[in-house]
Parts: structure tokens; C-alpha cells; sequence
């Protein structure tokens, strides 16, 4: 049996930064996280910061996290 190849990041055109697209278990724990740190009253840049150490994402990308969050929230309330 062959070892599991780790997919390479790609930088297509009109991109600045490498790409790869996150598991469904790595999306489940970041919005659970994102969930938790606006629960605790973070701020914005607070929460980015929080994520960029510990998840290794983009500015952006955080804030499709913390949407998700807020999205699946107003359907629960």
C-alpha cells in the first residue's frame, strides 16, 4: 500500500495565495469555533486573529466562517 498523498496547493490566476480547500470535518470545526468565539463576545479582529493562528486561514475566509455562523443562528432563533 502507498502512504496518502497530501494534496499541493495551487495558486491559480488572479490569486495571491495558495488554495486548498478545507475537509468537511475542518469546515465542522472551524464553524463550531467561530461559533464559540462570538458566543464569548469576541471582536472582529480579535476572532481574525484567533483563527489566522490557529487554523491557518484568511482574513476573508474568516468572515465565511462567522456568516455561517450568523446564518445558521437566525434559522434556529
Amino acid at each position: 500500500m502507498t502512504a496518502p498523498t497530501s494534496k499541493q496547493s495551487i495558486i491559480r490566476p488572479g490569486q495571491r495565495h495558495a488554495y486548498r480547500k478545507g475537509t468537511r470535518q475542518q469546515i465542522e470545526a472551524r464553524t463550531q469555533a467561530a461559533a464559540l468565539l462570538l458566543f464569548l463576545g469576541l471582536t472582529k479582529t480579535q476572532i481574525h486573529r484567533l483563527f489566522r493562528e490557529k487554523f491557518n486561514v484568511q482574513w476573508r475566509q474568516c468572515d465565511r466562517y462567522v456568516a455561517r455562523v450568523r446564518a445558521s443562528a437566525s434559522v434556529v432563533l
